[in-house]
């Protein structure tokens, strides 16, 4: 499982810099004292309880695992007893917390797949299911692009995008788009089903540059792309990027409930609203109208870059 951990996230990008945290997985049960405080918990939401201990953070999840999560240092200890529980639990934990960390250099994470096209940086924004990872992946594989990432890239205030170094992830029944990437390896997910991991030795991410484009996926009846207002853009990154609509943030990790902590995540979220309006003054909106087939949708794509100018 730590080999496969250390595989989901690739080396590279701008999430290489200097991101400390350190995790600790034991699996089997929580020893019996940890059982026997998990009873003064208190419920959070979904069956999660947890309690606060100074600058320490205890968990209790339903399915049995504990974690206890220490701010200061940056360091969780996890116990699972199943190794698949174990591996979605430290994976969350690993995105949610480099996001902060990565939150207080001024890059932020979007609920989006990047990709680079014919020169051109665009951005697909739109809710789980809504098929950007598979476009964004068969345009970047069949028309000679890059990929950012597929679910969460980053961007800061000066409408620039960044890879964020993790494998794609794209659900099980999309066996078709994932051998084109070669062997998957799988994750288990404790109410989303499988996920297959891919991998993206063969198409490095690009170098961190202006986004060109984003656009806002809806479903049609057929591939087109037509212009969107700057403010539409703007609402739609207020909900992916500022709100974070979508990414791994474990809403049970966030920081410690004192008041330096929440003059942070005031910051953090204040410099998420400028990057988002960065990204909404200087790039072209579009809402694009994915239709039946993510194959036709990728060529769509293609074609929109190789016909224009970013």
């Amino acid at each position: 499982m730590l080999n496969e951990l250390t595989q989901d996230f690739l080396p590279g990008g701008s999430a290489r810099q200097q991101v400390k945290l350190k995790l600790l997985i034991k699996l089997s049960a929580p020893p019996k004292f940890l059982k026997t405080t998990a009873a003064g918990l208190i419920p959070f939401k979904n069956g999660i309880r947890l309690r606060q201990f100074g600058r320490r953070r205890l968990i209790a999840y339903p399915e049995g695992a504990m974690l206890l999560y220490n701010y200061a240092a940056e360091t969780a200890f996890l116990w699972a007893g199943d190794i698949h529980l174990a591996h979605e639990l430290a994976y969350l934990c690993i995105l949610s917390r480099t996001g902060l960390s990565l939150d207080r250099m001024g890059l932020h994470r979007i609920h989006a797949s990047a990709i680079a096209l014919n020169g051109t940086n665009l951005l697909l924004c739109g809710d789980s299911g809504s098929g950007k990872s598979t476009i964004a992946l068969l345009a970047a594989k069949r028309y000679g692009g890059g990929i950012f990432s597929d679910d969460f890239p980053l961007a800061d205030s000066r409408a620039f995008v960044h890879a964020f170094p993790a494998r794609a992830a794209i659900n099980e029944d999309n066996r078709e788009t994932a051998a084109l990437f070669g062997a998957a390896r799988t994750m288990r997910r404790r109410k989303y089903g499988v996920k297959l991991l891919l991998s993206l030795d063969k198409l490095p991410p690009p170098a961190p540059g202006k986004a060109h484009r984003i656009l806002i996926l809806k479903k049609g009846a057929s591939a087109r792309i037509v212009p969107a207002s700057k403010m539409r853009v703007f609402a739609a990154l207020l909900k992916y990027q500022v709100l974070g609509i979508g990414l791994p943030q474990v809403a049970e990790l966030l920081l410690p409930l004192d008041a330096k902590s929440l003059a942070e995540l005031i910051s953090i979220t204040l410099s998420r609203v400028k990057t988002a309006w960065r990204l909404s003054r200087h790039a072209s909106g579009f809402v694009f109208l994915t239709g039946a087939a993510s194959d036709e949708a990728a060529k769509a794509l293609a074609t929109s870059c190789r016909n224009s100018y970013p």
